[in-house]
């Protein structure tokens, strides 16, 4: 999902309210940790059931259709001359490749992020492309859009298999992919 924070700072989640439904309370998280708006956040383990609900059901993909949709009509209003100027960047994890195996087994997020785990499962170069994304991600490249990738993955160990995680899912063509330092 693709949302934007309009605030200049971050807040935590009040706890549910007296009344509101757990899954009104997960909702509510849900949108706010999309759009940035809670620093830090681990799963409340009463949303670890919506969590599992939302992202291995049809809901989650229709959002990412939704939002490749949006980005193909909004791509396709823009004449691209095809000089290498005209450029998409797309973020690696959760964008164009899916961690949902990862967090299925480390409870969907409702158990404190561990790197060094998620380290040994890029390691194995098994994310799984997010079909919507990719099928974006051509269409793009047809149109001879220069497609940047940046990622917060952060060696050149993980690199080298990112860029093979890439190809085995599906993509190539990329222009360059940028790791946080």
């Amino acid at each position: 999902m693709i949302l934007a924070s309009t605030f200049s700072h971050c807040f935590d989640l009040p706890p549910r309210l007296p009344g509101e439904s757990v899954h009104d309370y997960c909702q509510s998280f849900h949108l706010n940790a999309e759009a940035g708006n809670i620093l830090d956040w681990t799963l409340p383990v009463e949303c670890v059931a919506y969590v599992r609900r939302y992202t291995t059901g049809p809901r989650y993909f229709e959002d990412m259709s939704f939002v490749a949709y949006q980005a193909t009509r909004f791509s396709q209003s823009i004449s691209v001359r095809g000089h290498g100027r005209d450029s998409w960047v797309f973020e690696v994890d959760e964008t164009l490749l899916s961690n949902a195996a990862y967090f299925a087994k480390h409870n969907y997020g409702a158990s404190l992020f561990n790197q060094t785990d998620f380290n040994i499962w890029v390691a194995q170069g098994k994310a799984t492309a997010i079909v919507s994304m990719r099928t974006l991600y051509w269409k793009l490249i047809d149109a001879h859009w220069t497609v940047y990738l940046m990622s917060q993955r952060r060696t050149e160990s993980q690199r080298a298999v990112t860029e093979k995680n890439l190809r085995d899912a599906g993509y190539k063509g990329w222009k360059k992919l940028f790791l946080q330092r």
